[in-house]
């Protein structure tokens, strides 16, 4: 679709790509992007993948000030945690200003579209679409919560506007996962320049929020292509006849790059910035540090009457939280999680984090100021700490594979949500999954390797995981904004927005 000029420049247009990776954008076929990765100014991160990046980039502060973790523990003496996070926790947090806000305040109208954990949709100087994300699963039509103003709604909705499409998607193939995604994209993008065309925006925020469930499913695939490419081998040339399930890949990039081409063309912008909030790596192997606590006597697993009970107690809770939400006294436990591993809670001093915490890899101290566990007190915790990171680092397995046990909450004492912080972690190759899923300490991950056309089964992450290396690329221009000495990790994003907007 062809799109007018937009009247007014934007001052600055940020593309978000949810798991943007620059090895797969240099080596996919979009040469717009890539073009414009070449001419910017490109600067390695290092995300914990504890705290969330888009929240990062929106608010200037990690996990530890605004508690946007990717998974948090109740810390009320049950084992609950929350994967959950929206726009209200963001906002709310004292000391925290959003980007929007913090423009907004200084003049600045804004244009946000499909950026996660922004929902509910904040009341802006321009207008906003929240993004799917934060545990916000968004599918089908668009609700008026999620826009601002209101109006834009029915607009989006009539144009079949999606927020957002997980994997599997309800698709039987890749190749129609792959297509539907690029659809929904198409849609987004049009509609993004239709509302720009009519607000003005000085300010823009445009994400691509799902390309990343094609790189949980198809990493190995695509991590043969770009090799591929790259070595210019004759299997991988775009003349012959490809598999479906990479042709549909290919044309999936090649649409995202006309996007990006097509937002600049209309909004030409005077910056850019081009972020992700985490990278996408190939999915190797895969880790549970409860079996390695186990094998080290640091967790023991409940025995046959206590696990009975234990699990009646908690359906016995949910269902009283069921009663409570109908009534209005509390809210429903829509994305809470309890430890895979059914460990004692009373003889358990130490366990890990769970199978969907964004690839963190942390081990929680069983303390009983949060969970009611056996260790008492902080020197009992320090000492514990200190024992345990000794004896991971010399596990044979961990030398050879490259991990690193470390303290972590302690580095953060001073913090405001330092209690929900793992009190270890676990420093390791990207390509190392941490979950309480399988029953061995490390297992090869089997579904690495050429990909089935069928998606029956499959589930994230299927071949690729958060990685901790997110593309971040800004407009020349921009280059004297970056404060040499900041730490490498997305909030130094929104450190830019307000030196240039200030």
């Amino acid at each position: 679709m062809a799109h007018q000029k937009v009247t007014n420049k934007m001052k600055l247009l940020v593309i978000g790509i949810d798991g943007g990776t620059t090895k797969i954008l240099e080596g996919m076929p979009m040469p717009f992007t890539k073009k414009l990765l070449s001419e910017g100014k490109q600067q390695r991160m290092n995300e914990d993948l504890l705290s969330r990046g888009w929240a990062e980039i929106l608010t200037g502060h990690h996990a530890s000030t605004t508690s946007a973790f990717y998974m948090m523990p109740f810390c009320d003496h049950s084992y609950r945690f929350s994967i959950s996070y929206n726009q209200k926790d963001l906002s709310t947090k004292r000391g925290v200003v959003p980007i929007w806000k913090l423009l907004n305040e200084r003049g600045y109208s804004v244009g946000i579209m499909n950026v996660p954990t922004t929902a509910p949709a904040p009341t802006v100087n321009g207008f906003a679409v929240a993004g799917g994300g934060g545990g916000l699963k968004a599918s089908g039509g668009i609700s008026e919560s999620m826009v601002y103003p209101k109006k834009i709604a029915k607009l989006l909705n009539e144009r079949g506007y999606v927020a957002d499409i997980r994997l599997p998607g309800n698709c039987a193939t890749v190749s129609e996962f792959a297509t539907k995604i690029t659809k929904a994209q198409s849609c987004q993008k049009d509609s993004y320049l239709d509302l720009c065309k009519q607000d003005q925006p000085e300010f823009g925020f445009f994400c691509f929020r799902m390309t990343t469930e094609l790189q949980y499913l198809a990493k190995s695939e695509i991590d043969r292509y770009v090799l591929g490419s790259r070595e210019g081998t004759s299997s991988f040339d775009e003349r012959r006849n490809l598999a479906p399930t990479l042709a549909s890949l290919i044309e999936h990039y090649k649409h995202m790059d006309n996007c990006i081409r097509d937002l600049f063309e209309a909004l030409d912008p005077d910056h850019f910035m081009i972020l992700g909030d985490h990278s996408t790596a190939s999915f190797l192997h895969e880790v549970n540090l409860d079996i390695w606590l186990q094998q080290n006597d640091f967790l023991e697993l409940m025995g046959t009457w206590e696990d009975a009970i234990d699990d009646y107690s908690y359906k016995l809770a949910r269902l009283g939280n069921r009663w409570m939400a109908r009534l209005g006294l509390s809210k429903p436990w829509l994305s809470h999680r309890r430890p895979i591993t059914r460990f004692s809670r009373r003889r358990t001093r130490a366990f890990s984090t769970f199978y969907d915490t964004g690839n963190f890899a942390g081990i929680y101290i069983n303390d009983s100021d949060r969970f009611r566990g056996p260790v008492h007190g902080v020197t009992a915790m320090e000492e514990l700490v200190a024992d345990l990171c000794s004896k991971f680092n010399e596990t044979p397995e961990a030398k050879q594979y490259g991990m690193v046990a470390t303290p972590y909450r302690a580095k953060f004492a001073e913090e405001k949500y330092c209690q929900y912080m793992p009190d270890i972690r676990i420093e390791k190759p990207d390509t190392m999954y941490f979950s309480g899923r399988r029953p061995s300490f490390i297992t090869c991950n089997p579904h690495y390797g050429e990909l089935s056309e069928k998606l029956e089964g499959v589930r994230y992450p299927h071949t690729g995981l958060k990685g901790s290396d997110p593309v971040f690329c800004i407009s020349p221009g921009l280059s004297h904004l970056v404060d040499v000495e900041s730490v490498s990790d997305l909030t130094l994003a929104y450190r830019i927005c307000d030196r240039l907007f200030d």
